[in-house]
C-alpha cells in the first residue's frame, strides 16, 4: 500500500506546487473562451453568407430558366400554329411558288427564289426527291412549314442563342432557319445526299421522341446533347409534337447551343468558383456534364460525368454523396445542387471554402479587431500572472538570505524522490550539514557578519555540487543535501570531501577579516530498506548530533561506527 499512498502523495505535491502550470491553465481556459465567443459570430456570419451565396444561385437559375422559357414559348407557339394552318390550310405563302427542283434533280429547296421574294426566305426547306412528286398532302405541309417562318425569324431575333428553328415532317424533310443552302448542308454534314442527310436526322432523339410509340401523350421534351450534324457543335433540341388531328406530323423544335450555357455562366468574380449545368439530376449515379463555366466542349469530344469533370479540373477526390438544395462540403469547396424548373437539368455552384471564409472574415473586421485586442489584453495578463506566481513561487521555495532552497522545498524534493526510490528502487542519500560553533562568529562580529559567512558557505558548498543534487537551508546554521542517485559509500566520500573543504577555506568579512569554520556532516542512506523519509531524516539527524558529540569538524554514517576528523574549539581569526 505504501507505493500508490507515496505516488498519490507526490502528485499532490506536485498540484501544489504547480501554481504556474494552474497559472497557465487558467490563461488557455480564457483563449478558449475567447476562441468561443470568436466562433459564435463567425458561425452565424458564416451562415448568412452561404445563405446569400444560394439567393445569387437561385437569381441565376432563375435567370436561366427565363431564358430557357422563352425559347419553349416559341417552339409552343410554333405548334400551335403549325397544327391550325394543318386544320385550316391557308392561302400558300409566295415562297411556295419559288419552290423548285433542285439542278442535282434529287432534291427541292428555296435556292432559286426571285429577288422580290428574298427577305421572306429566312430559311431553307429540304424536300428529298423532284418538285413534281411532291404529293398534295405534302404540298398542303409544306405550305404550313413556310408559313412559319416569319415565327422563326421572330425567335432567332429575340433568342440569338438559337442555333436553329425549325420543323422537321416525319416524311423525311424539314423546313429549317437561318437560311443555309443544300450544298452548304451537305459539305457541313459530310453526307453524300439529300435523302441520306434525312435518313440520319430521322434517329435523332429531337424526333424520334415526339413519335407515338414513345411520346402518347403528346408532351413537349428537352432532348438530351448531342452534336450537331451540320457543324455547330454540342446542341439541346426542345421540340413539339404536331398532329393533324389523330395523324403525327412531326415536330417543331429549336435547337441550343452548348456555347450559350457556358457563357451564360461565366461569373468574371475571380474566385476560383465553378459553375455547371448537368444533364437530369445531378444526384443521380450517372449525370453528364451539360456546359461549365470557362469551358467549351470542341471537337470530338464526349461529355463526362460531371462529378468527373469537376474532380479533374479541381483536384477534388471522390465525389460524396450530394443533396439537393443544401450545402455540402466537398475536398475543400462547397457545393450547392439546384435542380432547374423548365428543364431536366441540375445548377451546380461549386466555390473554394477559403473564398466563403473570407468573405465572412471581412464582414466580421469589427468583431475580429475586438477580439484581438481581448486576445492581447489576455495574453499580457497571463503573462503577467505567469511571472507573478513563478516569482511567489520561487520565493516560496528559497531561502531568503543565501538564494538555496528552504526546508519547504527541500522536504517536497525529498518527498519525490522517496516516492522514485520505493518506484524503481534508485538509492538515494541525505546529508544533514551544521556549521560549528557558528554563534561565536555572531557573537564576536555581529549579526551582519554571519549573514556574510551562511551566504558565501552556501556558495562554496553549491559550487561543490553535482548540478542535479539539491543543496538547502534549513534554518539557521543547519543545511542539508539531497544526493540523487547515490549509495551510503558515496554518499561518506562526498561528505567527507566538503568536510575537509570547508575547515581549509578561510570566509572573508565585509571589513576584510578572514575566519575559518568547520562543519559537521550527518549521512543516512535509502537503498534496500522500506524506511519512510521521516526516518530517513531522523537517521541523518542523530548522525550529525553523533558528528558533534564526538567533537564535530567530523563525517558520521547513520548505523556505522563514530570515525571523523579531530574537533575544532571554534572559529579562528
Amino acid at each position: 500500500m505504501s507505493s500508490p499512498l507515496a505516488l498519490f502523495r507526490v502528485l499532490c505535491h506536485r498540484l501544489v506546487g504547480g501554481a504556474p502550470w494552474l497559472a497557465l491553465l487558467a490563461w488557455v481556459l480564457l483563449l478558449a473562451l475567447a476562441a468561443f465567443l470568436a466562433w459564435q459570430p463567425f458561425a452565424a456570419q458564416r451562415r448568412a453568407v452561404l445563405a446569400e451565396t444560394r439567393d445569387r444561385i437561385a437569381a441565376r437559375r432563375h435567370a436561366l430558366d427565363t431564358r430557357l422559357w422563352e425559347v419553349i414559348y416559341q417552339v409552343e407557339s410554333q405548334r400551335r400554329a403549325a397544327e391550325n394552318g394543318l386544320a385550316q390550310p391557308p392561302s400558300p405563302p409566295a415562297l411556295m411558288q419559288a419552290l423548285k427542283t433542285l439542278p442535282d434533280g434529287k432534291s427541292v429547296g428555296l435556292e432559286a427564289v426571285p429577288i422580290t421574294l428574298l427577305p421572306e426566305r429566312v430559311g431553307n426547306v429540304f424536300v428529298p426527291g423532284r418538285r413534281e412528286a411532291i404529293s398534295q398532302a405534302t404540298e398542303r405541309e409544306l405550305a404550313m412549314a413556310l408559313s412559319l417562318f416569319p415565327m422563326h425569324k421572330a425567335a432567332l431575333a429575340s433568342t440569338p442563342e438559337l442555333a436553329w428553328v425549325y420543323y422537321h415532317s416525319v416524311d423525311g424533310w424539314c423546313a429549317a432557319s437561318p437560311w443555309l443552302s443544300q450544298r452548304q448542308l451537305l459539305a457541313e454534314s459530310g453526307s453524300g445526299s439529300l435523302s441520306g442527310f434525312m435518313k440520319a436526322a430521322a434517329d435523332l432523339d429531337f424526333l424520334k421522341m415526339g413519335m407515338p410509340a414513345r411520346n402518347p401523350q403528346r408532351r413537349s421534351y428537352w432532348t438530351p446533347l448531342y452534336r450537331d450534324p451540320v457543324g455547330k457543335g454540342w446542341l439541346m433540341s426542345y421540340a413539339a409534337p404536331v398532329y393533324e388531328k389523330q395523324r403525327f406530323r412531326g415536330v417543331a423544335a429549336a435547337d441550343l447551343t452548348l456555347h450559350f450555357l457556358s457563357a451564360f455562366l461565366e461569373s468574371g468574380r475571380g474566385d476560383g468558383a465553378q459553375w455547371l449545368i448537368v444533364d437530369r439530376s445531378a444526384t443521380a449515379p450517372v449525370a453528364r456534364l451539360v456546359a461549365a463555366s470557362r469551358f467549351n466542349a470542341v471537337g470530338g469530344e464526349v461529355l463526362p460525368d460531371w462529378r468527373d469533370f469537376a474532380g479533374r479540373r479541381l483536384g477534388l477526390p471522390a465525389a460524396p454523396g450530394l443533396q439537393v438544395g443544401q450545402w455540402q462540403e466537398w475536398g475543400g469547396y462547397q457545393v450547392y445542387v439546384d435542380p432547374l424548373d423548365r428543364v431536366p437539368w441540375s445548377l451546380v455552384y461549386l466555390v473554394p471554402a477559403h473564398v466563403i471564409d473570407r468573405q465572412v472574415l471581412s464582414q466580421l473586421r469589427p468583431v475580429i479587431g475586438l477580439l484581438v485586442l481581448l486576445l492581447l489584453l489576455f495574453t499580457l495578463v497571463g503573462a503577467k500572472l505567469w511571472q507573478a506566481v513563478r516569482e511567489l513561487q520561487r520565493r516560496a521555495s528559497t531561502d531568503g538570505l543565501t538564494g538555496v532552497s528552504n526546508r519547504r522545498a527541500f522536504f517536497e524534493t525529498a518527498r519525490r524522490e522517496q516516492a522514485r526510490h520505493l518506484r524503481l528502487g534508485q538509492p538515494f542519500s541525505l546529508l544533514m550539514i551544521d556549521i560549528d560553533h557558528f554563534k561565536q562568529v555572531n557573537d564576536l562580529f555581529g549579526h551582519a557578519a554571519g549573514d556574510r559567512v551562511l551566504k558565501e558557505f552556501s556558495a562554496l558548498l553549491c559550487s561543490l555540487m553535482r548540478a542535479e543534487d539539491l543543496f538547502a537551508r534549513l534554518g539557521g546554521e543547519e543545511f542539508a543535501c539531497l544526493l540523487y542517485g547515490s549509495d551510503a559509500e558515496q554518499a561518506r566520500e562526498v561528505a567527507e570531501r566538503l568536510c575537509r573543504i570547508v575547515s581549509r577555506t578561510a570566509f572573508i568579512l565585509s571589513g576584510g577579516q578572514r575566519v575559518s569554520l568547520t562543519a559537521s556532516f550527518g549521512v543516512a542512506t535509502a537503498e534496500s530498506s522500506r524506511l519512510s523519509l521521516e526516518e530517513l531524516y531522523q537517521n541523518a539527524d542523530h548522525a550529525l548530533y553523533r558528528a558533534k558529540e564526538a567533537g564535530r569538524n567530523r563525517v558520521e554514517v547513520a548505523g556505522t561506527p563514530s570515525a571523523g576528523h579531530l574537533a575544532v574549539a571554534g572559529p579562528s581569526v
